[in-house]
């Protein structure tokens, strides 16, 4: 799939939005304190017991940035996925990846930000509940958007980078750097250009 054709409502045909024990798409999603994600109306019915899936106590926590996600989705209201707040840590603004934590209102805080203990939106203790969910959403985003960062075409065709010729007059990016790579490592029939 190419990253240009890719709509983050393909997703929600995906199995990231399914419900683990009902298989049906969640709207409003519960969290165990481990991880585990399902719908609400699955954790109503499992009234308070333990987790399906690691039998840990149920609390009230669930997991805010997804239903915000579905629901801008389902809305046609999310536009650009990789440029959404939403997948940014509200208190670094940072893109969170590996390790997202949740605290027990249901934010999610990326791992550097969590290690202050306390949530910046409702200054609840964060826990060590991952937010799987979202770390799962966010590895397909990255793979649907990477842009590789030069694309190689043999002989007379152009190398391109989007550093090269960067259109921001502060960058100090090192074009020395891209071009002693392929003098290195590629093989002779293959140029660098600048755009």
């Amino acid at each position: 799939m190419s990253s240009s054709k890719f709509k983050f409502k393909e997703l929600l045909n995906n199995s990231i939005r399914e419900c683990a024990i009902c298989f049906e798409p969640m709207e409003y999603i519960a969290v165990c304190t481990n991880g585990h994600s399902f719908c609400l109306d699955c954790k109503s019915s499992l009234r308070g017991r333990a987790c399906p899936f690691c039998n840990v106590e149920l609390d009230k926590r669930r997991n805010l940035n997804m239903e915000r996600l579905f629901s801008k989705a389902r809305w046609g209201i999310l536009r650009n996925i990789k440029d959404d707040s939403t997948i940014c840590c509200p208190s670094c603004s940072k893109l969170m990846e590996a390790n997202i934590l949740l605290c027990p209102s249901g934010h999610s805080l990326c791992e550097a930000c969590a290690k202050n203990k306390e949530c910046v939106l409702c200054f609840r203790p964060v826990v060590e509940g991952r937010n799987y969910l979202l770390e799962q959403l966010i590895v397909k985003i990255k793979d649907n958007f990477a842009t590789p960062v030069v694309s190689i075409v043999k002989n007379t065709d152009k190398i391109t980078c989007p550093f090269l010729k960067c259109s921001y007059r502060g960058c100090k990016f090192p074009e020395h750097i891209i071009a002693n790579h392929f003098k290195k490592s590629s093989p002779p029939n293959y140029t660098l250009q600048s755009k």
